[in-house]
């Protein structure tokens, strides 16, 4: 009797073999493998990848090739499997990739502006793109056809400048952008400027030792706003103005704060 396979992680695939193996157990598996983890892929690792995946019927939903070191010419192939292969991917993890600013546009212009239908979080953390790179992606997610929930974007040298670019772009993105989550924004004077936030509020977050206690303080304020505005303007929570604050204040703390579940309907399992 076989096991069902839900999740597949794999420790090496540096060596041919190894990569020859993974890649004829992916295509035979009859296994509903949806989640599936690499480590040491090597330089030829994300081309034997995109293989596997032009003839698996594995039902992979999340992938995660974090810190493999596979570069611009990886993140192409991982660009290219995505678009060419119709794999239901909604989770990619590229993070810790040392992808730079020509991956990244690869990556802005044919999975991020062209739409793919079932991707939705995308790890782009930990990486080595700039301003340049920024910028691309700000193109991108002001793009109607951005499917993306949640991006993140922690941890790259992206200037002060770049950082304006990507928020300009998420407070104008199409109103039929998904996008809801930008993480790796760098709260500054500039940025909480450019969001409403007030001084006073600013310099409270900036000065307290508390950083969940800052960001209850921000939630707070955002809050108030809001509740006031509903009473002018019902539709509000269209605006995305509090949603243009969560991506400053993290996701996790937004998204599990009592009102934000209360004002989207989400159930409360805290109790």
């Amino acid at each position: 009797e076989s096991k069902n396979v839900e999740e597949l992680s794999i420790p090496d695939l540096l060596d041919s073999q190894a990569q020859a193996q993974f890649a004829q157990a992916l295509i035979e598996t009859k296994s509903p493998v949806t989640v599936l983890e690499l480590a040491k892929l090597g330089n030829d690792g994300p081309k034997v990848l995109r293989r596997a995946f032009e003839q698996t019927k594995a039902p992979i939903v999340e992938l995660d090739v974090g810190c493999n070191m596979i570069g611009d010419e990886g993140a192409e192939e991982i660009c290219s499997m995505l678009n060419n292969t119709g794999c239901p991917i909604s989770i990619l993890n590229l993070a810790g990739n040392f992808i730079n600013d020509e991956g990244i546009k690869c990556i802005a212009s044919e999975i991020i502006q062209k739409g793919h239908k079932t991707l939705t979080t995308l790890d782009l953390s930990e990486n080595e793109f700039g301003d340049l790179g920024a910028m691309y992606l700000a193109e991108s997610i002001r793009s109607s056809s951005c499917n993306l929930v949640s991006l993140d974007l922690a941890h790259n040298p992206v200037s002060q400048s770049g950082m304006q670019t990507l928020l300009a772009a998420l407070l104008a993105r199409s109103s039929q952008s998904s996008l809801r989550i930008l993480r790796g924004l760098v709260l500054n004077e500039t940025l909480a400027r450019d969001c409403g936030i007030p001084e006073k509020v600013f310099l409270d977050i900036m000065n307290s030792e508390d950083r969940k206690s800052s960001s209850h303080k921000l939630l707070t304020w955002a809050w108030t706003r809001i509740q006031r505005a509903k009473e002018v303007l019902p539709m509000v929570m269209n605006t995305l103005k509090v949603e243009r604050i969560a991506a400053l204040v993290g996701d996790f703390l937004f998204w599990q704060h009592p009102l934000t579940k209360q004002m989207y309907g989400i159930p409360d399992n805290s109790e």
